[in-house]
């Protein structure tokens, strides 16, 4: 694509692709009805796969795509985590998430237990 495409170009078209995508993916907690560990593993095994597909684009900044990327992998793992544990790091890392996410984040992660497999 590089040469058909100048690199100020590509970070135009490809540069907020990682931005929309993790907004995306911390949007749709809002809309699921139930998570599971499985589906939790599956979403974080999916965004790990979209940050090295956006990483082999040259004109992205990697180090952007990991960071919020990242961000998306720890929203969705605490949806594992106890209570406590939940509350504990929500404390520690207050600036991490909107309220909006956490109140999601709270209303899901109570149900995230229930029936794993399955």
């Amino acid at each position: 694509m590089a040469p058909f495409v100048a690199g100020v170009k590509r970070n135009y078209i490809f540069g907020w692709i990682c931005s929309i995508a993790a907004n995306a993916f911390m949007k749709a907690l809002a809309d699921m009805k139930s998570i599971n560990l499985f589906g939790v593993q599956q979403i974080c095994r999916n965004s790990i796969a979209l940050e090295q597909a956006l990483a082999a684009i040259p004109s992205i900044d990697s180090e952007t795509v990991q960071q919020r990327l990242d961000l998306v992998r720890t929203y969705y793992e605490l949806l594992n985590m106890p209570f406590e544990a939940l509350l504990a790091f929500i404390t520690e890392h207050e600036n991490l998430f909107t309220a909006t996410e956490l109140v999601h984040k709270y209303s899901k992660g109570l149900g995230a237990r229930k029936g794993d497999p399955g």
